[in-house]
């Protein structure tokens, strides 16, 4: 390690150990933001920092202008959208053109879009020879258009006020990747492993040109985005699957969100029996689905016999030749165990 990079180590942890130590006092916060401007987060740092600025949230309101310009600039640079959102509401009025764009930024990847819309056009009529409030406004436009053809589910329709499912965009690149980084995901729900952004908006563009999924980013309203559910579905049958960022596992958020999607699913979209699959040894989202009332199959996916299949819904009849037929549809690799499927047909 070179003695620059091991300098730039060492002043990262006193900031943050100083942090620590005033409890995120705006004071303190305030004084070392320009020195957290400098600063290089990687993925696996990141959660840290954020839990910190939660700390620090009740004092925004002690905090210059200057100060909350920072903060706002440092939440960008850790795509810490709530964040940039309550520091914007703080600044008001003393927000800046490219302040602004980074705010209504905010409100599309939260899933607040008519919050955006509303910004936008104040800065179209404030500043009408900035083509990039316009440009602005079509993204938003686009965001729209999308909750159209995948409906995004509210979690205060389901008493979860602080929860939301939004179509998975291709705006949310960054956010996903924040969350993606640990590859025990990819291992656990059999994603691919992405070697650039092409092969992931590639991906995101294939799941939507099917037409029978719904991928959705779990957004919390503290949090922002902390995972991803999806569902695919086929005449009232549907299949989940979902994965949680490293650091809110443990937290509920995961039951939360897929007792949510599945809620809205049975009175919107005539679900009626949901099928789930997963490793043996995974036992957290073996507990998990049967908290949200799935039972455990007595067969095993095929060819990979380590993975189990889980069902919620109350009609039993044939239920290997309805996984069997579905898993078809599906166009997947797996199906079940050979012995059951001579039995089947």
């Amino acid at each position: 390690m070179s003695l620059a990079i091991r300098a730039e180590n060492q002043r990262e942890e006193s900031d943050f150990e100083a942090l620590e130590k005033c409890r995120w006092s705006a004071r303190a916060l305030s004084r070392r933001l320009p020195d957290l401007l400098e600063l290089e987060i990687d993925a696996e740092e990141r959660f840290s920092w954020v839990s910190g600025l939660r700390m620090a949230q009740s004092g925004l309101w002690a905090m210059g202008a200057e100060s909350l310009k920072n903060l706002f600039e440092f939440a960008c640079r850790l795509g810490d959208w709530p964040m940039v959102a309550d520091a914007g509401k703080a600044l008001g009025d003393k927000l800046e053109s490219h302040e602004a764009l980074d705010l209504i930024e905010a409100c599309s990847r939260l899933g607040k879009i008519e919050e955006g819309f509303e910004i936008s056009l104040r800065w179209q009529l404030l500043s009408p020879c900035d083509l990039r409030f316009p440009e602005a406004h079509d993204r938003l436009l686009d965001d729209r258009n999308l909750r159209q053809r995948f409906p995004a589910i509210e979690g205060e329709d389901y008493g979860e006020p602080d929860i939301c499912l939004v179509p998975l965009s291709h705006r949310h690149l960054g956010d996903f990747f924040r969350q993606y980084f640990d590859p025990e995901i990819s291992d656990l729900c059999c994603l691919p492993e992405f070697m650039s952004r092409e092969q992931w908006h590639a991906w995101l563009s294939g799941l939507y040109s099917d037409g029978d999924e719904l991928p959705l980013a779990i957004i919390h309203r503290e949090w922002g985005f902390v995972g991803c559910c999806h569902l695919v579905m086929h005449e009232g049958t549907g299949f989940l699957y979902y994965w949680l960022g490293k650091d809110f596992r443990g937290k509920g958020f995961a039951f939360r969100a897929n007792r949510l999607l599945l809620s809205a699913a049975v009175d919107c979209f005539g679900l009626r029996a949901c099928y789930a699959k997963v490793f043996e040894h995974n036992l957290p989202s073996r507990k998990l689905l049967e908290k949200l009332g799935f039972e455990c199959l007595d067969f095993r996916a095929y060819p990979d016999e380590t993975e189990i299949f889980y069902r919620l819904g109350e009609d039993t009849r044939n239920i290997a030749g309805e996984l069997r037929r579905f898993l078809q549809l599906m166009k997947s690799e797996t199906s079940i165990t050979p012995l059951l499927e001579e039995i089947v047909r």
